[in-house]
């Protein structure tokens, strides 16, 4: 059973990044390129684009602007995530960066506890120094 999940693991991990290679080798095709009409058309239609001179990438970051003017709260986020503008991750790398110096003021400022020894040679150099002083 764990051999057929590994194998089937590997296609799917397989399939996925061929899909990716395609998609990212599509984003920078002019949408004029496309060889098939219908798709083509289908394209330039939903791109706005009457000649077709639009990368498919700068009709897909077209779109999203366009949904984020209309209001769509959703496609504003993801264009805020895109950009490093989310401020969920803003929130969580400002805590990250206070935990980090948190944490090295209290490796700098280590508390220091006297195990007797400190006090044993004070009082043997102390008597030292009274010995010293009455001869």
């Amino acid at each position: 059973m764990r051999s057929k999940g590994g194998r089937k693991s590997g296609e799917t991990r397989r399939r996925k990044k061929t899909i990716k290679s395609i998609l990212s080798a599509m984003m920078t095709m002019r949408i004029a390129d496309i060889q098939d009409e219908g798709i083509r058309g289908t394209f330039m239609k939903a791109a706005g684009s009457e000649d077709g001179d639009v990368t498919i990438a700068e009709a897909v970051a077209g779109g999203m602007l366009a949904q984020s003017i209309r209001g769509d709260s959703r496609m504003v986020a993801v264009l805020l995530k895109l950009l490093g503008e989310d401020p969920e991750l803003k929130i969580k790398q400002k805590e990250h960066r206070i935990k980090v110096k948190q944490s090295q003021k209290e490796e700098a400022v280590t508390e220091y506890k006297d195990d007797g020894l400190e006090t044993a040679l004070h009082e043997s150099v102390g008597k030292v120094w009274e010995d010293e002083e009455t001869e």
